[in-house]
């Protein structure tokens, strides 16, 4: 099986995955914050965050995806330190 880079899938493929990803992303990131850590280890936002990234060269984890959602939805950082993630967004 040969592997493929996102750029040689093609484009309305890409969008496509998008679209399931956005379709979904809201309601399965406020899932994986309600679960423990064994949960959240078998979580399909884990799976989410993998495509994201492929597709976009990003490098963030369903963590990052969670404090994302939350300061957008409450305006509060719950990252500490500065943590970036918004850059992946």
């Amino acid at each position: 099986m040969s592997k493929r880079t996102r750029d040689q899938i093609p484009e309305d493929a890409r969008r496509a995955i998008e679209a399931l990803l956005r379709y979904n992303w809201d309601d399965e990131v406020e899932d994986y914050s309600e679960q423990d850590d064994e949960g959240q280890a078998g979580h399909i936002l884990n799976h989410m965050v993998l495509l994201r990234n492929w597709l976009h060269g990003t490098n963030f984890t369903a963590k990052h995806a969670v404090a994302s959602y939350f300061k957008a939805s409450t305006g509060l950082d719950p990252l500490p330190d500065n943590d970036t993630y918004e850059d992946h967004f």
